[in-house]
């Protein structure tokens, strides 16, 4: 689990600090090699502390949702997140 969730945090740094425009190429868990047309406008974050790290970084506004260990009354932006994923959401 904690595997994932580092590789999670690693490919969204690697998105932020990809080109604005180009593809965007990473190498997910399982190997596989996974090409995005630019860099991510959705994000998804399963661990509460890189939910903080984005926000504190004025990213919140990528977050699509977020996990329920996320102290909501801390960030209020979080509070009308979803807590569990829906893929015609985060795809949308």
């Amino acid at each position: 689990m904690a595997r994932r969730v580092g590789a999670a945090f690693l490919l969204a740094v690697a998105l932020f600090a990809a080109p604005a425009s180009g593809m965007v190429e990473v190498v997910d868990d399982s190997g596989r090699r996974v090409v995005l047309a630019g860099p991510a406008q959705r994000v998804v974050s399963l661990y509460a502390g890189h939910s903080e790290n984005l926000l504190a970084l004025g990213a919140g506004g990528i977050l699509a949702g977020v996990s329920s260990a996320d102290d909501k009354a801390l960030f209020p932006h979080v509070q009308a997140l979803p807590e569990r994923p829906d893929g015609e959401r985060i795809l949308a």
